[in-house]
């Protein structure tokens, strides 16, 4: 029960930056997500040296 209320708090914390956003970059966010969650269920992780930043999620 612990694990699940961490996540639903690091899902809050996600989700009220996320509201803020303009339609073009929610919609980079939401490709963005996509393609991370196709990559982990496909087991293909990036290295930490190849991973994205958030500054290109439109998170400044």
């Amino acid at each position: 029960m612990n694990n699940t209320l961490n996540l639903q708090g690091e899902r809050l914390e996600l989700f009220n930056p996320i509201t803020g956003l303009d339609n073009k970059c929610f919609a980079k966010v939401k490709k963005n997500v996509k393609r991370l969650i196709h990559d982990l269920q496909r087991g293909k992780i990036e290295s930490d040296s190849k991973k994205r930043s958030t500054s290109n999620l439109c998170l400044a």
